[in-house]
């Protein structure tokens, strides 16, 4: 029998249960670009996802955003509702979580609807001690291990990010699905360095993505840093930064924060894989970042830009200056840099390839 072209096969509808989001973050921006590349790998998408981001949209051809209670003990059993209802009113093949919130409702659901659920995980399934109480962290881990239980796949967008699931949950994961970036949107802003290049720090200011590293490095290499962000530790930053050559630019997008940097610094502790690593290379700006997370996973393409660009788990301020020196020093050597990440970000980091095997694991797990 031969098979039917990708436009005239049967199309899979994916319910993508995207609740609690409360900031236009990775996942949020993962998602926008990934979503419409779906629809051309002939899987019709269905969004829910939460009232509390500010602005912005998740695009799909169905799509309801859920007004989340205010008191925290009532969001649950409102999620599970609000997914109950979606796959009542709207019939999907399957369903697709991205939180471990989404995760434990989609569970739920699942269970009694008989649907195939896929749980992607794109960041660590349960807080850590500085983000929780311990009596939370203890709820939360046994209410993802419970519901990993019942998942009909689950997938992670990096190998490591896998590891820590499984030994969080005890769950293997089934599959690494790595995030993806619009290549054109940031292939246009590539241009030739600068004489004099100025670093750059773009994400969170959390504890875990460690802002406070990238700015000690730019002053050990005696560079200037514009600081592209928000978040808690936006205050006590500034408060102790009194040097004019590091700029707190506020929260941008990240082509408005690349077109004035040279050289991009991830200090961060924990990354699931790094999307602004990803949009930096499309970009052709070259990137000096901890080998944490999944973020070697982006390095290994590529030994010699692993060996130049790539400091350890354990690096200081200093290994940080290390390797940026040479990129400051070298106009040539920020070319190339930034040619070789581009050139890996594109082989092995397009959304649409990303988007494709996401399209295959949705169908494998309908088709269940």
């Amino acid at each position: 029998m031969t098979a039917q072209p990708l436009d005239r096969a049967p199309r899979t509808r994916v319910l993508v249960v995207a609740a609690p989001f409360i900031s236009q973050g990775g996942v949020f921006t993962s998602l926008q670009r990934t979503l419409p590349v779906l629809s051309s790998n002939g899987i019709d998408v269905g969004v829910l996802w939460g009232s509390r981001v500010p602005g912005g949209a998740l695009p799909g051809a169905w799509v309801r955003r859920i007004d989340e209670p205010s008191a925290a003990i009532a969001r649950p059993r409102a999620l599970r509702t609000a997914v109950q209802s979606a796959v009542d009113e709207w019939g999907p093949d399957a369903l697709l979580s991205v939180l471990p919130q989404a995760d434990v409702a989609c569970a739920g659901v699942a269970r009694r609807q008989r649907v195939p659920w896929i749980a992607m995980v794109r960041g660590r399934p349960v807080p850590l001690a500085h983000d929780a109480h311990w009596a939370k962290r203890i709820l939360w881990r046994t209410a993802v291990r419970r519901a990993y239980r019942d998942a009909t796949t689950v997938i992670a967008v990096s190998a490591d990010l896998g590891h820590v699931t499984e030994g969080l949950t005890g769950r293997p994961i089934d599959r690494v699905v790595h995030n993806g970036v619009d290549l054109a949107s940031f292939r246009a802003l590539r241009r030739d360095t600068r004489p004099e290049p100025t670093l750059g720090y773009v994400g969170r200011l959390t504890a875990e993505k460690a802002p406070e590293v990238a700015i000690a490095a730019a002053r050990l290499a005696d560079a200037r840093i514009d600081v592209f962000g928000d978040g808690p530790l936006l205050a006590r930053l500034q408060g102790e930064t009194r040097d004019p050559a590091v700029r707190f630019r506020g929260w941008t997008t990240p082509q408005q924060a690349f077109a004035g940097i040279d050289i991009l610094v991830v200090p961060s502790f924990r990354e699931g894989l790094g999307n602004v690593i990803l949009e930096a290379g499309a970009a052709g700006i070259p990137v000096v970042a901890r080998a944490a997370g999944g973020i070697p996973e982006i390095f290994a393409h590529d030994q010699a830009l692993s060996q130049a660009c790539l400091v350890p788990a354990s690096a200081e301020p200093a290994d940080f200056a290390q390797a940026i020196r040479p990129l400051l020093d070298s106009r040539e050597h920020r070319i190339w840099a930034g040619q070789r990440l581009a050139q890996v970000i594109a082989s092995r980091f397009s959304v649409d390839a990303a988007a494709a095997e996401l399209a295959d694991v949705i169908r494998d797990a309908a088709a269940r």
